[in-house]
């Protein structure tokens, strides 16, 4: 920990960043010069056999524990509703009893931090069944934490409204929408992205040094559509 930015309360900033939203797991303690561990696991489990014991390990690793954090930074959606709201349990448990603050980041924007440059507009697309993807971006610009026109559309929708020269992270069951999406030659297709919370953290950090953090309570999943239960209790259809 020596060399480590302090927070306000004196300890080194050490972020738990948790990436539940898509089907690999993945978590991260990002300090404030980088990853001090992270954990990856594309396995067939559910996201509740598997996240409480991949982050007890995680700290066992690094040699911390709750009372180290600074933060938490929780990927908040769009995604699985399931794993979602696992995720987000899992938050309010660990840091129920304490004032510890916790971001919710989009998950889009946590790929599209996998885009390297700055310059140019960039975003990512995520596959939301029905033949619809998950889609935002964003121009160039400091708040990495959102990004601009996060919604539900089709290839075609998408492929008529996104800005000349976007980049485009294409993220887990989207790679097949990439392949119509291609064929907008003003769009810039950056394949094979996964989502993972090193970049959650990152954008997470960024949010709690502005001030941006709430308690646990304060957060709820942003699904961008209602779960298909509610659609067929209610007989609206999906938004």
């Amino acid at each position: 920990m020596t060399g480590s930015q302090v927070s306000k309360t004196g300890k080194p900033e050490v972020v738990l960043a948790l990436e539940t939203a898509t089907r690999r797991l993945s978590i991260a303690l990002i300090g404030s010069s980088g990853c001090i561990a992270e954990v990856s696991d594309d396995s067939e489990r559910i996201h509740s056999e598997r996240l409480l014991p991949a982050v007890d390990s995680m700290f066992k690793r690094a040699g911390l524990d709750l009372q180290d954090l600074t933060g938490v930074a929780l990927a908040i959606g769009p995604g699985s509703f399931t794993g979602l709201r696992i995720g987000l349990a899992t938050v309010k448990g660990l840091t129920f009893g304490s004032s510890l603050p916790v971001v919710g980041v989009s998950t889009l924007a946590g790929l599209a931090a996998s885009i390297e440059s700055e310059r140019v507009p960039r975003g990512a697309i995520l596959d939301a069944q029905r033949g619809e993807v998950y889609a935002g971006w964003s121009f160039p610009g400091p708040d990495r934490a959102q990004l601009e026109t996060e919604g539900v559309y089709s290839t075609t929708e998408l492929s008529n409204c996104i800005p000349a020269k976007t980049q485009i992270a294409v993220g887990e069951g989207a790679e097949a929408f990439s392949e119509r999406l291609a064929k907008n030659s003003s769009i810039d297709l950056i394949t094979n992205v996964v989502s993972n919370a090193r970049n959650i953290g990152k954008i997470g950090m960024d949010c709690l040094k502005a001030g941006r953090g709430v308690s646990a309570n304060g957060l709820a999943p942003r699904y961008l559509r209602r779960a298909e239960a509610e659609v067929r209790r209610t007989g609206n259809r999906f938004e």
